[in-house]
């Protein structure tokens, strides 16, 4: 599996090397535009301006309503050192939101590593859109991580890049790749595009990979405490964008966070992980049934107690 990873990775090199030149031409837009222009129904385009409600008004042809799981996790283990994640089992379905709350350490960020294919785990499968992300030998333009978009809990991206440099080299890997999109996100979030990303304070980082992220259309999109940090205005703002792409575009998210009113904002599912193993996971339409089954009054409590018993 590690050959395969290393062989994925030789490709996306090689599709940079045949599509960029040294230098970024300057072909890239000198302004971002102050309107994307609207195209028809049949072209996926709303007709409805962008607002402050929602970024985008493109809405993808995948706002499936059925209970397809987009996701699936199968007895996914990974050990270092004393600590071991897992086995881990569970879905996200087609338009759903899953919340895997824990404290640092839990292994969230490391299943999400795996769900992204960054590292390998030790025994088990990933499943996205019905495919095993670690069955064949990946290819680039085939592959299903062109469904797939994703933030960090820190900037992946070179630091003395700008946002622009960066939105034209990812624009020559992910094959729909949409510039109309992703200046449209732009505006919105009012960044610089020529601003290089070690300049940019923490929110505004967040902002440009999240613009990144949703540029080119994914069905899946993955988030690793993507508001932490973050003043309660910003948090606010892209909770609520995240929310309102589900809704509008059927995309299916796995975020991890250690903030409890991130999941009671924007969450179906939460997934409670701690030292590697899920100790609780349920609807969030159920989530008094289960404050009374404890004995708690809320989902901080409720965390504290299983917590507590599994210390």
């Amino acid at each position: 599996m590690a050959e395969n990873v290393s062989k994925y990775e030789d490709a996306l090199l090689a599709r940079l090397s045949a599509n960029v030149p040294a230098k970024v031409p300057a072909e890239m837009p000198a302004e971002v535009p102050a309107e994307v222009p609207a195209k028809d129904a049949a072209n996926t385009f709303t007709n409805k301006p962008a607002s402050n409600d929602f970024m985008p008004t493109f809405v993808p042809n995948n706002n499936s309503t059925d209970n397809h799981a987009i996701i699936q996790i199968q007895d996914v283990t990974k050990r270092y050192g004393d600590f071991c994640l897992g086995p881990i089992n569970l879905s996200v379905n087609q338009g759903k939101i899953m919340g895997l709350l824990g404290e640092n350490g839990a292994g969230k960020t490391t299943l999400l590593s795996i769900v992204l294919r960054r590292i390998l785990p030790d025994t088990g499968k990933v499943f996205i859109c019905d495919d095993n992300i670690n069955d064949k030998v990946p290819d680039i333009n085939q592959d299903i991580m062109q469904d797939v978009g994703f933030v960090m809990d820190c900037a992946d991206f070179h630091g003395n890049l700008t946002l622009n440099e960066i939105r034209y080299y990812t624009s020559k890997i992910f094959l729909r790749w949409d510039d109309n999109y992703f200046y449209e996100m732009v505006s919105h979030f009012k960044l610089d595009k020529d601003k290089k990303i070690d300049d940019m304070s923490r929110g505004t980082k967040t902002k440009a990979m999240l613009c990144i992220a949703l540029a080119h259309h994914p069905k899946v999109l993955v988030f690793d405490e993507v508001t932490s940090g973050l003043d309660p205005s910003v948090r606010q703002d892209i909770l609520s964008i995240i929310r309102q792409l589900v809704e509008q575009t059927g995309v299916s998210v796995l975020f991890s966070t250690h903030i409890i009113s991130d999941i009671e904002k924007i969450a179906d599912t939460v997934c409670l992980l701690h030292a590697g193993k899920i100790c609780l996971s349920f609807a969030m339409g159920d989530a008094q049934k289960q404050y009374e089954a404890y004995g708690v009054k809320n989902l901080e409590d409720l965390m504290l107690d299983v917590i507590s018993n599994r210390s």
